[in-house]
């Protein structure tokens, strides 16, 4: 189970991994640039599992992610996961994501909308907030500020000549658009970004994810079932993952009361 303290998200108990979190914390929250909101009690907003293995790079917390201190907990978190294929179950509580905006803190309103992130933030906290995750294997740069940040001269000319040129990137990098509902117009006019790029972000997310469930050995009969029930209940494109990547010979169904049978379906090699 996941708890949030000092505004990450943190599974694992005791350490190195968690000393390092709270040094880096108070560093943040000492830095001159935050004293408004450290005085106010507003602790910086990010998730770094030490075992994540796709990191999401977005604009910055919302007003309303600061004051529930849960990122992506609105419309546009439920598009974001929509286009990945996962739960939202799996996407708070597996540790395989990590979130870290460029902005770890609510930078205001502004006259058409919320602030963009803080000039230098992400230069000061990003490097040392990805050392505490040595395993990230996918970043997806959510927004325009992210991708100029990440991807930097290799940028297109707009972010949606950018996100159209995602195979460019791979397979470290995944550009995305936004996912806020506001965004519909812009979907309209590109059919693409949904025909094309969302399959391929699904692909790309459940080939780490399952490479993630490989590696720990769950390929073995006694291990795999429980792992394969949570996965086809928070992985909605998990057949197409199986067949693609032939990370395992077989998959186990639970059965309709939530039971594990031997209902098993094989699958080619």
């Amino acid at each position: 189970m996941q708890s949030i303290k000092n505004g990450s998200i943190l599974s694992e108990k005791g350490g190195i991994w968690m000393q390092e979190i709270q040094k880096l914390m108070k560093k943040i929250e000492a830095d001159p640039q935050n004293t408004e909101y450290t005085k106010a009690g507003i602790q910086p907003l990010f998730s770094a599992p030490r075992r994540a293995k796709i990191l999401i790079v977005g604009q910055a917390p919302g007003i309303k992610a600061q004051e529930s201190r849960l990122f992506w907990n609105d419309k546009s978190g439920d598009n974001l996961r929509t286009w990945m294929g996962v739960t939202r179950d799996f996407f708070y509580q597996s540790d395989l994501f990590a979130v870290v905006p460029m902005d770890y803190y609510y930078p205001g309103k502004g006259k058409s909308g919320d602030l963009p992130p803080r000039k230098g933030f992400a230069e000061k906290w990003h490097e040392k907030t990805l050392a505490l995750m040595p395993d990230i294997e996918l970043i997806i740069l959510v927004g325009k500020y992210a991708q100029d940040y990440y991807l930097k001269n290799t940028k297109k000319k707009n972010l949606t000549e950018t996100v159209k040129a995602y195979k460019e990137y791979l397979p470290k990098m995944f550009p995305l658009v936004h996912p806020s509902p506001l965004n519909r117009r812009w979907m309209a006019k590109n059919p693409w970004f949904e025909n094309e790029v969302v399959p391929k972000l699904q692909e790309s997310v459940l080939h780490h994810v399952f490479g993630h469930l490989f590696t720990f050995g769950l390929h073995q009969s006694k291990a795999i079932q429980p792992v394969c029930v949570q996965v086809v209940e928070h992985c909605e494109s998990f057949a197409r993952a199986f067949f693609q990547f032939g990370y395992i010979s077989f998959f186990v169904f639970p059965h309709r009361d939530g039971a594990l049978g031997d209902n098993r379906i094989r699958l080619q090699m």
